[in-house]
């Protein structure tokens, strides 16, 4: 579905917003693409980041899934408004092995109150794409007191 946003400087508001969030910074999330209701991203995948049998830990996924879902639906709010997650659900499909975890969010459908979102996550290996996870969420607008 195409969306359009209701800031023009959307993407600029949202990379300032990333760039000041201590979380993302700290396991190293990067924004490599933005359009309006669709976010991609990756994370490289370090030792620290595995649990005790090698694979990227199941909670670090997720987040990884909740930050490209939250920032999709954060493309189409008001200037002023926020969205935080009001429900996640999740699949694992595959262990998380490789270099980096890559992940897509995208708006399935923007209500006034509720955005409802999707997203894949996967891994490369060899130069084969493998996937790891699929997610949704319920994101909740946050507007201005």
């Amino acid at each position: 579905m195409k969306y359009t946003p209701k800031q023009a400087a959307y993407e600029q508001m949202i990379r300032e917003k990333l760039a000041a969030n201590h979380f993302t910074n700290y396991i190293g999330f990067e924004l490599t693409q933005l359009t309006p209701g669709e976010c991609f991203g990756r994370m490289a995948i370090k030792e620290e980041f595995k649990q005790q049998i090698g694979f990227l830990h199941g909670g670090l996924t997720m987040t990884i899934a909740d930050i490209v879902m939250g920032v999709a639906a954060f493309t189409l709010v008001n200037e002023g408004e926020h969205v935080v997650t009001a429900q996640l659900q999740n699949a694992f499909l595959n262990p998380a092995i490789g270099d980096y975890i890559y992940a897509k969010g995208k708006v399935v459908k923007a209500g006034k109150m509720l955005y409802f979102c999707e997203s894949e996550l996967w891994t490369e290996n060899n130069g084969i794409k493998i996937e790891v996870a699929r997610a949704n969420s319920s994101m909740a607008v946050v507007r201005p007191a």
